[in-house]
Order: C-alpha cells, then sequence, then structure tokens
C-alpha cells in the first residue's frame, strides 16, 4: 500500500511529465524511474528530501548518466587466522608488519579504496586532506605552503 510521502512525490513526478516510482522502507524514500537531465535529478531529489523522511535513495536515469563499476578484489574463503586486522592504513599495515616479526597468520581487511577528490576531506595513507581558505590545502602543500 502507498504511502502519503510516496503519493506525493509521485504525483509531482507525473505533473512535470516524469517517469518516477517512489517506494518507502523503513523511513528511507527509493527513487525509481527515469527523468529527463541532471538538473530534474537533482530537482525530485531535494523535493523527495523535504518530505520528512529519513533519506532518499535515487535511482532514476536520465540522459547521459555514467554508470559506475565498483571492481571487485579477489574473494577467498580462509578457514582461519592468529589475528585479523580491519583497516588497511598507516596504522593498520604496521601493526601487521609488527605482528608478522613473530610468524603469525594474518589477514589485513581493506574496506574501502583511497582517492584523493579536492572536493571532500580523506584520510589516505596516513594523512588528512581538509579544504582550506580557498578550498585546497592539498593544493597549498603542493605548492609549498599558503
Amino acid at each position: 500500500m502507498m504511502g502519503k510521502v510516496e503519493k506525493k512525490v509521485e504525483k509531482y513526478a507525473r505533473k512535470r511529465g516524469w517517469d518516477v516510482r517512489a517506494r518507502m522502507e523503513d523511513g528511507i524514500l527509493y527513487l525509481e524511474g527515469k527523468v529527463p537531465s541532471y538538473r530534474e535529478y537533482v530537482e525530485i531529489g531535494r523535493f523527495a528530501g523535504k518530505q520528512h523522511v529519513e533519506g532518499v535513495v535515487n535511482n532514476l536515469e536520465y540522459e547521459g548518466k555514467k554508470r559506475r563499476e565498483r571492481k571487485e578484489g579477489k574473494r577467498e574463503i580462509i578457514d582461519e587466522a592468529d589475528v585479523v586486522i580491519i583497516g588497511g592504513g598507516v596504522t593498520g599495515c604496521a601493526i601487521a608488519r609488527e605482528l608478522a616479526k613473530y610468524k603469525l597468520s594474518i589477514i589485513l581487511v581493506e574496506g574501502r579504496g583511497c582517492s584523493l577528490r579536492d572536493d571532500e576531506s580523506q584520510q589516505c595513507h596516513g594523512s588528512y586532506w581538509h579544504r582550506g581558505k580557498d578550498g585546497n590545502v592539498k593544493a597549498e602543500i603542493m605548492r609549498g605552503g599558503p
């Protein structure tokens, strides 16, 4: 059964000629279907977010939308290990290296990749990059300081 929020969002989309279906699950509003462009994709997402929901998952398609392919690492089943380290950052790797001296069976698990992007703060290679006054501390460091 469709609730008030789903009906309101679908009506908003229908008035604009967009093919959008809304589904609520555990306070999260899921949007599926197609809109003409990125602008409409953002518009319907913002509208949906204002409907007193906990979150919005925007799975809409639009012309020119690039598909992100998630690269999968090698998967294997490991029967046992003496130590499992969660996090392959500087600290996790240092712990693994130190424990390797004791001939232990060690598994190091890294859950996310690393990419430095100028538009967000990231922890990568043991460093934090934060946006500076002009928007980019990384750039300030690369050119020799502020």
